[in-house]
């Protein structure tokens, strides 16, 4: 650490004279030419707690470097600072007055003209300080670390890497214990993800200033990040800056101001018109930082809430003025520099190289100058608690912080200006770096002078590593190792080549803490900054994109192949991504603007207008499921998949026109309403992710359609309303409303039912392919009739009226679906008062349950001796289709939707059946793959000729597992099981389809699966088993190839709806 300046050392001893214990008359010796010394008015004590304006010296603040420890006692003759401090502490009680003899030329100044005397400009002579080492021994008094530090110039004593741990908080602490451990990062065996947060970028929901602040950084990890496994955040540099860019600060030292939480501040917070002046409400509307109006507003604010702070802390001498000047003792190599260089650019107006010492005159006797240099002092101070409770709080959340290159310095920047013998020269040998390979213009970059450099083992640009290292963070990120070196063709920019030494160095400043040593070695190869220890983003990390980078589609895709390569074998394996990525946005992060870089992107929240459909992108749920699954329990991120699934389902709805529909499919084809999908998907997709009124909205829409009793199978310039199970499941997603509680809203469609009902039971029908399709019910039995190609399986590759699964006759889930809607409307006609209605329907529901029993129930002796049991199972379709008797999973819609449709051993037989012949851990096969017709293989990229032949006959489809587990909860239900042990037999049912979400790239479910083989662990389940099926299909083979859409609506509704239904998701 660099010896403490002058101006700092005065500015410390001024302030830790007023805060030591009573001392001895000796205290009061000050060896000066004219000291100003506060006494009591007319003879008088001064009262306690009375505020006085005391005079801190600055040194000479002209270029050049400070090699040696300045003595404090001539302080060179400089502008006064003043700060408030207490009388009481300025000139305790129990001091007795100094003799004349102890300081002859002390000049007395009543308390009255003290504050007067301060105020005057900075032309009058310096005032030098007492010694305090003098002090300390006139007590009897060790040092104190501090002050063994501020007289040595060096480390303190008892301290650990040059950092006092009495002063360190717990990420500090936490940082200095990590030395002697294993570096977290080597473990071979890990997988991290990462992701680079921009702080600028960080969006806040409330009282947005337009820019992230550090008390954004611990709730981000804690509360987003670490839910989405994300278990490292690569903080984008933090250093002072005095433009837009974070790659060209004026100090390494201190803190990007900008990021300053001022709303956190208690100053603030006990000042409701203070607070009120941070609200920018224009920035809600906004996409970018106006940095020259936050910077206005928050300024405004700094100097206020300084103001206060001098009058009700430092000036009573309460605890926080106490820690403040702890702060100035711990930060005296930097911290008066600092500040002067801020408040001189900002009196100037031009950079640093071009001050003259008359504008250095002429700036220190501008109005305010002293309180701008205490306002930066106080800023840094906040900057420096905020950061360090934020570090704190990732450490707690169990996550890492690592920061980003501590090794640029700007050409208008504190070191430039006061130690320009570290670089080249500044002003004619340096034009600045144009690295075309990269496209980038580095000419705001002061460029390192080597020799120096090397003369003194690289300390200086060494220190800055060593300093956050030991302030709590996990590691670092480095580029351009050999800054100006070895760019394009092998240009020596600076005219004095380094070698490798430094790369060592610094390769072992990360190695003796244990810290994380990324580096994107882009102007040499990977291998040779490997060879000292590095981590690259070529082989370790893996990088999916940076602030350079455009945003590109496709995020989880990317992400996954990423962190799916194998490492260099030297490290863990991480997966690093920029903020904003996740959201699919299209804007980089970083943009040129008029040749220069603008950094001034935000990230979307809440507060923004557009968030709605900007969230809608968003693919960090499924980021946190995915990495749940890899490291072995997906449920463990149960909001994640919440929100995964949610977001899928959104990519299916659409507002056109002012109306709300539910498309198909989001991806490849069926790019459009169809009026059967969509109310099965519909609970799922809206009522599940409480969008009622959208689904109402929906619902409404098809209800305007309604011809005949038939609800369109397509909405187009002409609709089409070729289907059979469209109005069927009409009712049944008005159903579910009227079961949450709406009543008013199945009144609402009450007359729409009643026409689809009296319709199907007088007959109705449809045109197509030249004749009528009839659709009516059979008077005999009150079962449903319908053509063959009318149901949901109605592949007909050649579009020619022969469906390859033709179900004719009257097919039982259109049944199923018939017996509860009679069920449903009478219940409805009660509640309305049309009891002799309720009664009708009632009376013709008990004659479909009768006929139903009779006539879909079998026994087939191959089942029994397969399944075991009774044997029996439902037929697929009578009265019609040949095959009606194959094993198919409609039967299981008579238990899901048929409510007291069959009794209870029927209900466990058709469960037992389609598990054993038709579940598969993706869903349920459209065919028993014991059936002679069965045709497991789905080859999407056949023609419809040679792929629908088996779009039906075998192939796995996803929603149907939605009615696979309504009807295996409702006989567990009756089995006596309770709720938790349904809860995790559907929790290892669901898995399967569950973890396939989370690691598809589209962040979805696809329409079809392969059939796959047949496992023996299913033919040997019993539903009497008290282990249940969840550990079963949990562990069944996963060897089927997904088909057709890659993101199919009723596909995602469905698991969704389950899900939800069972307790298996978490909100955020």
């Amino acid at each position: 650490m660099r010896a403490p300046s002058q101006r700092l050392r005065s500015v410390l001893a001024a302030f830790l004279a007023f805060s030591l214990p009573v001392l001895p008359a000796a205290a009061q010796v000050v060896r000066s030419q004219a000291p100003v010394v506060v006494a009591p008015v007319a003879g008088g004590q001064a009262a306690a707690g009375s505020v006085v304006p005391v005079s801190l010296t600055a040194p000479s603040l002209t270029a050049g470097p400070t090699l040696a420890a300045p003595s404090l006692a001539a302080p060179a003759a400089s502008p006064r600072v003043s700060a408030a401090v207490p009388v009481a502490a300025a000139v305790p009680a129990a001091v007795p007055a100094l003799p004349a003899a102890a300081a002859p030329s002390a000049r007395v100044i009543p308390q009255a003209a003290a504050a007067q005397t301060a105020g005057r400009e900075a032309a009058a002579p310096a005032a030098p300080l007492a010694s305090l080492r003098s002090v300390e021994k006139a007590a009897g008094k060790t040092p104190a670390p501090a002050l063994g530090r501020f007289f040595d110039g060096g480390s303190a004593r008892g301290s650990v890497n040059g950092v006092t741990p009495a002063l360190a908080g717990p990420s500090h602490v936490s940082s200095l214990s990590r030395l002697q451990r294993a570096a977290w990062w080597k473990d071979p065996a890990a997988s991290h993800a990462a992701v680079s947060v921009p702080l600028y970028a960080l969006r806040r929901s409330q009282n947005d200033p337009g820019i992230g602040k550090y008390t954004d950084l611990g709730p981000y990890y804690r509360d987003v990040l670490a839910k989405q496994g994300v278990g490292v955040m690569h903080l984008l540099p933090h250093f002072a800056i005095l433009g837009e860019s974070p790659y060209a600060p004026v100090s390494l030292d201190a803190l990007n101001e900008d990021n300053v939480d001022w709303a956190a501040v208690p100053e603030v917070q006990a000042d409701p018109a203070l607070a009120a002046r941070l609200e920018a409400p224009d920035q809600a509307r906004r996409q970018t930082v106006d940095y020259a109006a936050l910077r206005g507003r928050e300024g405004g604010v700094a100097a206020a809430a300084w103001a206060a702070f001098k009058r009700e802390q430092l000036g009573r001498g309460t605890a926080r003025g106490r820690q403040f000047q702890a702060f100035l003792t711990e930060n005296d190599a930097w911290l008066g520099e600092y500040a002067e260089f801020m408040a001189l650019a900002a009196a100037l107006g031009k950079p640093a190289l071009e001050w003259t010492e008359a504008d250095l005159a002429r700036a220190r006797r501008t109005p305010g100058f002293a309180e701008r240099v205490e306002r930066h002092a106080f800023t840094q101070w906040h900057a420096a608690t905020q950061l360090k409770e934020a570090l704190g709080t990732v450490h707690a959340a169990g996550g890492k912080v690592i920061f980003d290159i501590p090794m640029f310095r700007g050409k208008n920047s504190v070191d430039a200006w006061k130690r320009p013998q570290y670089f080249t020269d500044l002003k004619t040998r340096n034009p600045g770096i144009k690295n075309e390979w990269i496209n980038e213009d580095w000419g705001d970059l002061a460029l390192w002078n080597w020799t120096r450099l090397r003369a003194e083992g690289y300390k200086t640009a060494l220190d800055p590593f060593r300093r956050w290292l030991d302030r709590g963070f996990d590691g670092g990120r480095v580029d351009a190792l050999h800054f100006a070196y070895r760019f394009g063709s092998g240009q020596l920019a600076s005219g004095d080549e380094p070698g490798d030494d430094y790369v060592q160095a610094l390769a072992g400043v990360f190695e003796e803490r244990g810290a994380f040593p990324l580096a994107e070695a882009f102007e040499g190869k990977a291998e040779a900054a490997e060879r000292f220890g590095f981590v690259t983003v070529y082989n370790g990390w893996k990088k999916v994109s940076s602030h350079d980078d455009p945003r590109k589609e496709g995020f989880m895709g990317r992400f996954m192949a990423e962190s799916s390569k194998e490492g260099s074998g030297k490290s863990a394996r991480f997966a690093g991504y920029t903020l904003g990525d996740e959201w699919n946005d299209p804007f980089p992060v970083k943009e040129s603007v008029a040749g220069g870089s603008s950094w001034r992107y935000r990230i979307p929240l809440p507060s923004d207008p557009d968030y709605e459909n900007r969230a809608r992108a968003d693919s960090r749920g499924q980021m946190g499921a995915w990495l749940a699954a890899r490291a072995g329990d997906v449920w463990r991120a149960a909001e994640g998949l919440w929100s995964a699934l949610a977001v899928a389902a959104d990519t299916f709805v659409k507002h056109v026109d002012g109306t709300v529909k539910i498309w198909a499919a989001s991806l490849d084809w069926f790019l459009e309403e169809w009026g059967r999908d969509t109310f099965i998907s519909l609970p799922g997709l809206l009522l599940t992710t409480d969008r009622a009124a959208e689904a109402k909205e929906n619902i409404r829409q098809f209800a305007r359609q309604e011809r005949e009793g038939l609800i369109p199978n397509r909405i187009a310039a002409v609709s089409e309303y070729n289907t059979v199970d469209g109005s069927m499941w009409f009712i049944q997603a008005v159903k579910r409303l009227a079961d949450s509680g709406d009543a008013a809203f199945a009144a609402e469609m009450l007359p729409v039912m009643r026409r689809i009902m009296a319709r199907y039971a007088e007959g109705t029908g449809y045109q197509r392919y030249g004749r009528f399709n009839r659709i009516a019910m059979d008077s005999t039995d009150g079962l449903i009739v319908s053509p063959a190609q009318a149901t949901w399986m109605d592949a007909d590759p050649e579009g020619r009226d022969r469906p390859v699964t033709p179900r004719n006759g009257k097919a039982v889930e259109i049944n199923a679906l018939w017996y509860a809607n009679l069920r449903f409307m009478a219940r409805l006609e009660r509640a309305d008062g049309a009891a002799s209605a309720a009664d009708a329907l009632d009376a013709r529901a008990e004659q479909v349950k009768k006929s139903f029993n009779k006539r879909f129930w079998f026994v087939n002796e191959d089942n029994k001796r397969f399944w075991g049991g009774t044997g029996g199972a439902l037929r697929d379709a009578v009265d019609g289709d040949p095959h009606g008797e194959a094993i198919r999973p409609n039967m299981l819609f008579a238990v899901s939707h048929g409510e007291d449709l069959l009794p209870p051993d029927r209900q466990r037989a058709v469960v037992q059946a389609a598990a054993k012949d038709l579940l598969t851990p993706y869903g349920l096969r459209t065919l028993s793959f014991r059936d002679s017709r069965y045709q497991g293989r789905y080859d999407t990229s056949k023609p419809p000729s040679e792929k629908d032949q088996a779009y039906h006959q075998g192939t796995v489809w996803p929603w149907l597992m939605g009615s696979f587990v309504d009807a295996l909860v409702k006989v567990r239900k009756g089995q006596g099981w309770s709720d938790e042990r349904v809860k995790a037999e559907v929790r290892g049912i669901m898995t399967p389809l569950v973890e396939f979400l989370a690691a598809s790239p589209e962040g979805s479910l696809p329409e079809v699966f392969d059939g796959g083989g047949f496992d023996e662990a299913l033919r040997g389940f019993n539903l009497e088993d008290p282990a249940g099926l969840g550990p079963v299909v949990s562990r069944l083979a996963r060897v089927q190839n997904r088909g057709g859409t890659r993101s199919q609506a009723w596909s995602v509704g469905e698991v969704l709806r389950v899900l939800e239904a069972h307790g298996l998701l978490r909100r955020p």
